[in-house]
């Protein structure tokens, strides 16, 4: 097999017609065989969701998801094509309303898997036509994109099936909508949380692919939230152990089980912007230690309002011990919960968190460093 790259397109690049265009544009341009996995459109998830509560309006929630989807087609620069598309969203809603119907009369768990992961499958649609008769779409059912039995949360199978389904001589770029899979009886799974960067990155894996592309609307992994830190720092590498820490502690870049699968992996990962073109923002590493950065993770518990949980992913902990010391002398409730080799975990209130956030990391990365962590910081390697 020739150079292959997989692609995960994002719900958060599905935002805007510009956005899609540029990704499809510097897609095409690697001149590679690629696979486009893709989520759905932005919001689209949930309004599938809301279709199957007892009281919901579904011709009204139906007919505004048909008007969303067709839109897209309207902003799109390309007219070849255009009534096929269509016609292929329309075969896909005359079945979701099937499907609806199904679930409200069984409430069979795999009716709903088929109604929520209709979104991806629409996503598909639209994405095709954005490459202009360039990618072919590919079903997961079409391809024996084979699932454990779990209608909501299923893991993906090994299938010799994926490769003989997948011919690069007939396309130079197949589009798969991620989030679910098939089980052997054929009836649809979900995958989860992080469901399509999981369906991505076992397509990455099982067919030994050169490349995995995460395209995202942020700009690489940051050191801190920069809606909270504006001067955040990007992280250039990162490994994937490091990966799994940050979504231990509340992060939702990558979920546990893409960066499982992904542990064998030998070909390049990465994340990427299409603002940037293809400029490589972060790139993951899968063994090697990569030179580091601290980087926090805050999360609100939802069983209580009142408080947040912190975590600093570093080996310093000294200096992340320090620090959170000094914020003890400022800041009230402030409270220590657990150090383990990578990450230091502390809880302070919400309504203090944006500062201790912004305090935390200037004492990492600004030149206003305390002297004792000053000098530990210059005497220590910072890897990760």
């Amino acid at each position: 097999m020739n150079h292959l790259i997989v692609n995960k397109i994002g719900g958060s690049i599905l935002k805007s017609a510009n956005q899609l265009k540029s990704t499809a544009a510097t897609i095409l341009a690697k001149q590679a065989n690629s696979i486009i996995v893709v989520s759905a459109l932005y919001g689209v998830t949930d309004r599938l969701i809301n279709t199957l509560k007892p009281e919901s309006h579904n011709n009204e929630l139906i007919d505004e998801l048909k008007n969303t989807h067709i839109q897209w087609l309207a902003e799109s620069p390309y007219f070849k094509n255009l009534n096929d598309s269509i016609n292929k969203l329309q075969q896909i809603f005359h079945q979701l309303e099937t499907h609806i119907t199904q679930y409200k009369l069984t409430e069979n768990q795999y009716a709903y898997a088929k109604v929520v992961s209709a979104g991806e499958r629409l996503a598909a649609v639209i994405i095709s036509h954005y490459f202009n008769g360039a990618a072919e779409v590919l079903f997961p059912e079409t391809i024996e994109l084979l699932t454990t039995n779990n209608a909501i949360n299923s893991r993906f199978i090994k299938n010799e099936s994926i490769h003989n389904n997948l011919d690069f001589n007939q396309s130079k770029a197949f589009i798969v909508p991620g989030f679910y899979g098939i089980n052997k009886s054929g009836d649809y799974c979900l995958t989860g949380r992080g469901g399509s960067d999981y369906t991505a990155a076992f397509l990455a894996s099982e067919l030994n692919a050169n490349e995995l592309i995460f395209w995202k609307e942020s700009n690489g992994i940051q050191t801190a939230n920069p809606e909270i830190v504006p001067n955040a720092e990007n992280v250039a590498n990162i490994n994937l152990h490091v990966l799994d820490q940050m979504s231990q502690a509340g992060s939702k870049i990558l979920h546990p089980k893409v960066t499982y699968t992904l542990t064998n992996f030998s070909g390049n990962i990465s994340f990427r912007n299409p603002l940037f073109g293809d400029q490589i923002l972060t790139q993951i590493h899968t063994k090697k230690n990569t030179s580091g950065k601290a980087i926090i993770i805050d999360t609100s518990a939802p069983e209580n309002n009142k408080k947040c949980t912190i975590s600093i992913i570093t080996r310093n902990k000294t200096a992340a011990l320090i620090a959170i010391q000094q914020l003890k002398n400022i800041f009230n409730g402030i409270q220590i919960l657990n150090i383990s080799e990578y990450k230091v975990t502390f809880q302070t209130r919400i309504k203090n968190k944006s500062q201790v956030i912004k305090k935390l990391h200037d004492s990492f990365y600004l030149q206003r460093v305390l002297p004792l962590q000053r000098e530990y910081v210059a005497t220590q390697a910072l890897t990760l």
